[in-house]
């Protein structure tokens, strides 16, 4: 029998990986934008379209998808992550790009840098965000997110109203919008419309205006 070493066997396969795929998925896009299309068609054109594309467009490949939709007229893109973010403005400049996820204090500069609209979870992420735009002599648009039962990012709903209050008065940013997420919107109909409920009710206490 002859010697070998099990780690450096298994070493060479990691670093030797086959590229014959057995599985593969082709997306016409086409269809993506007769897709995008239909949804347009429903909404109307006064009501903006986002488009997710978080984790490389689920797959799919960020690139592409993104290109096949901003020539759909897609309006928005969301994003998980400021990388994602940065590759999505590699592929069109002008399109609007909502962080959905939180910024680290390291990011700032380049999210402000490249006009990448955060998500505001706290108020020390929006005092961040306004002295990195004042210095950048620039006015941001952000989003702020309201919990209103997910339990994970965002303002709880009993207490976001004074925060959002203060976020929209900072003068080197621009409230246009206000969210929340819903955990089980296809299995919990009844939770998912008391959060609806908690989340006008936030909208209409805080009184702000959204500039879109």
């Amino acid at each position: 029998m002859e010697d070998y070493i099990p780690w450096l066997l298994t070493l060479n396969v990691f670093m030797n990986p086959t590229e014959i795929y057995r599985t593969w998925v082709e997306v016409s896009f086409d269809a993506l934008r007769s897709n995008l299309a239909w949804i347009r068609h429903r909404v109307g054109q006064r009501v903006k379209i986002l488009a997710v594309v978080k984790a490389d467009a689920y797959g799919h490949g960020l690139p592409q998808i993104a290109g096949a939709l901003m020539h759909g007229g897609v309006d928005i893109f969301g994003v998980a992550t400021l990388n994602e973010a940065l590759g999505v403005r590699a592929v069109g400049a002008g399109w609007p790009i909502l962080l959905l996820g939180s910024s680290l204090p390291a990011e700032v500069e380049t999210a402000v840098r490249h006009n990448v609209m955060p998500t505001i979870s706290s108020l020390d992420e929006a005092r961040r965000f306004q002295r990195e735009a004042a210095r950048q002599k620039k006015t941001l648009a952000v989003h702020v997110k309201v919990d209103t039962g997910m339990g994970r990012l965002g303002f709880w709903h009993e207490e976001a109203v004074k925060p959002i209050r203060r976020i929209a008065a900072m003068s080197n940013l621009r409230l246009q919008g206000i969210y929340t997420h819903f955990p089980s919107a296809e299995d919990d109909a009844a939770f998912s419309l008391e959060q609806v409920e908690k989340f006008r009710a936030v909208v209409r206490q805080a009184g702000v205006r959204i500039l879109l």
